[in-house]
């Protein structure tokens, strides 16, 4: 009687932890593995608290976010647990996917580390500092407003909340990574449009670009800006949305670029002029990166598609 009643306790909390009841805790920490018990894949859809007939009635859009992981913006990818609180909550009135790059591009550019470049590919997303499995956040995931935080942060030494005793994890192991010194954002976007399978193929899904930068795109050409909107819908049709929103210093804004000089170890720091020309020519907007609080960029994106 005694087992009996053993193996319906165990029974019982599998199955609650399965639905939702028991949080998933200390299984979560860097440097320590993922519990089988919340699947091997850790692809967290299906959330059962939305309905996917109010998702099929929504507007639909596919993010693409491009972040500068230069030295330069540490500081910034270190605040992003506040300055993007309630980003993810804002898009509420769309249905969406969204993928993460970096501004590494350029093959001469200093990868640390010997790492791969990542050329617009999308990176693998990250939750309490372990790499998931997969590279598209959804907006009916579990745990989304987590990952895409935990995907954008920048841990630095001795501030990993989840880092084990005596443990040392090199923060460019984790997403967003690092990157060398060559910031390319521009053409790690052309280039992501042909190395990232279903990220702007599926019709009647508008296509939307973040870009996250205290630089600009100094190694592109104009030509390139200039027919990028009309190359985009020559492949994806007329009809295909395109956005292209930045998280920048505005061209002329010099307020922020002198904060950012007084502010950053690094003094690197340049108005984004070229990709301003692209926010322009997608009829998107730029947000100044100096704004304590980057959210209501999602309500604008949402309530203008």
């Amino acid at each position: 009687m005694v087992k009996y009643n053993t193996v319906l306790f165990l029974l019982s909390i599998i199955f609650l932890s399965g639905c939702g009841f028991f949080p998933l805790g200390d299984d979560l920490r860097i440097g320590y593995p993922l519990s089988s018990s919340s699947s091997p894949d850790l692809k967290f859809t299906d959330n059962p608290e939305i309905r996917m007939e109010d998702l099929n009635k929504k507007k639909k859009v596919d993010f693409l976010f491009i972040v500068d992981t230069s030295y330069p913006m540490v500081k910034y990818l270190q605040e992003v647990d506040e300055t993007f609180k309630g980003f993810v909550t804002n898009l509420s009135p769309v249905t969406w996917k969204m993928a993460f790059t970096n501004a590494d591009y350029d093959s001469s550019a200093f990868s640390y580390y010997n790492r791969d470049l990542f050329s617009g590919r999308a990176m693998k997303l990250e939750l309490n500092g372990n790499i998931l499995s997969y590279t598209f956040l959804h907006s009916s995931s579990q745990y989304r407003d987590e990952i895409f935080i935990d995907t954008l942060k920048r841990y630095e030494d001795g501030d990993i909340p989840h880092l084990p005793p005596k443990k040392y994890i090199n923060p460019c192991d984790l997403p967003p990574y690092c990157q060398g010194s060559i910031r390319s954002p521009i053409r790690s976007l052309v280039n992501s449009l042909s190395v990232n399978t279903g990220l702007v193929s599926r019709d009647s899904h508008a296509f939307v670009v973040i870009i996250f930068t205290n630089g600009d795109d100094t190694y592109i050409q104009d030509d390139v800006i200039d027919s990028f909107v009309g190359k985009f819908k020559e492949q994806y049709g007329a009809e295909k949305i395109i956005r292209i929103y930045s998280i920048s210093i505005i061209p002329g804004d010099q307020d922020c670029f002198h904060q950012d000089q007084s502010t950053n170890y690094f003094s690197d720091s340049s108005y984004s002029i070229n990709i301003y020309k692209l926010v322009q020519a997608t009829g998107g907007k730029a947000m100044s990166i100096c704004s304590p609080d980057y959210s209501h960029l999602s309500s604008i994106i949402a309530n203008s598609l």
